[in-house]
């Protein structure tokens, strides 16, 4: 739909332009911010997507910094799991004859 609005066989541009940053604004949180910018053309006034943008920076500031934590917490699950196979490696067992495996 934004590409039909943003690049028309025919009709008024400058309405069609408006349609597609109407709907950029209302769907920013659904929209994905990467596919929005490579299918806007490079005449369109930045200046229209201010509200745009000011609502998907933020967002994906967030998201970013979501995985930045959860890749963090995996690498820190990792080296916890590490330390305790080194332990467990360390550890020995003595088994005597008077000693019988449940």
């Amino acid at each position: 739909l934004l590409q039909i609005l943003l690049f028309p066989e025919e009709g008024n541009d400058t309405q069609l332009n408006e349609a597609a940053v109407r709907l950029i604004n209302s769907m920013a949180s659904v929209l994905d911010p990467i596919k929005v910018l490579d299918v806007l053309p490079v005449d369109l006034p930045i200046s229209l997507l201010r509200s745009y943008f000011e609502k998907i920076i933020p967002k994906s500031v967030h998201e970013m910094r979501d995985a930045q934590v959860i890749k963090n917490l995996s690498k820190m699950e990792n080296i916890q799991s590490k330390v305790e196979l080194i332990q467990m490696r360390g550890a020995y067992t003595c088994i005597r004859s008077d000693r019988t495996c449940p």
